[in-house]
């Protein structure tokens, strides 16, 4: 079991203008979504909304730089308010159902519970948009690594 960065997600206090600087430091084009969940947020329950921008060009050997901002519900950048909710969110690594289980058990036997977990219920990019869904698990490494870590299931919809 290896974790690899394929996602680097910045929480910016103004999307629009890291997007903007991005594309001016060399950043390709930017695939929009916003997204609808469902799940818990340290251990409540809740649904959340997030405009989420993909770029694919401007990490070298990582797959996806994301620009993140919540827009509706609870959400675990909420609960980093008291710090700096605005930083890099989270470093991702797509997964199996095992692997999941496997980082899953990793992080419990260091003591290190999850900040969010959610499944998608609906999304508007078009590229996925009744096509796919994600269960994301977001672990609470923020007070370790400065960052926290997100593991990403991919599940295709069933026609």
């Amino acid at each position: 079991m290896k974790f690899r960065i394929e996602q680097v997600a910045l929480c910016p206090p103004d999307p629009d203008a890291a997007m903007e600087l991005l594309t001016a430091m060399g950043a390709g084009d930017w695939a929009k979504d916003h997204v609808v969940a469902e799940g818990t947020v340290f251990g409540d329950a809740g649904r959340n909304e997030a405009d989420l921008a993909f770029e694919y060009e401007m990490l070298d050997g990582a797959k996806e730089l994301e620009v993140l901002s919540y827009t509706q519900g609870p959400n675990w950048m909420d609960d980093r308010a008291n710090t700096d909710p605005h930083r890099v969110s989270h470093l991702g690594m797509h997964v199996t159902e095992r692997e999941l289980a496997e980082w899953r058990a990793f992080f419990a036997a260091r003591g290190i519970g999850v900040a969010q977990e959610v499944l998608t219920q609906s999304h508007t990019n078009p590229v996925i948009a009744g096509k796919r869904s994600y269960h994301y698990v977001i672990f609470d490494t923020h007070a370790i690594l400065g960052v926290d870590i997100k593991l990403i299931r991919r599940l295709e919809v069933e026609p």
